[in-house]
């Protein structure tokens, strides 16, 4: 097992501890002899790898999603807005 993996297995159980055991940061930290900014290291870890899923069941959730993805549309748009006058301006000079 290489160190990663070492790490990712860590970060599993970290989260677990966390999400599913309800325990604190520094409960983890104690269990798994590491620093409390260590076990939040850890936390960022596991669901950067996508080991940490959450699902909201209410409808609040599906707009919520919606509100999210306008959000980003909108800031697409901006940028590509941003770059194009951006352009105009460089080749009006």
């Amino acid at each position: 097992m290489d160190k990663f993996e070492v790490k990712l297995d860590q970060a599993a159980r970290a989260a677990w501890m966390s999400y599913v055991g309800g325990m604190t940061q520094d409960e983890i930290a104690t269990q798994l002899g590491v620093s409390r900014p260590g076990v939040q290291r850890l936390l960022a870890l596991a669901r950067q790898e996508g080991l940490v899923k959450v699902h909201i069941d209410h409808p609040i959730s599906t707009c919520m999603a919606l509100g999210s993805t306008l959000r980003e549309r909108r800031r697409r748009r901006a940028d590509r807005l941003s770059i194009t006058v951006g352009d105009r301006n460089r080749i009006n000079r």
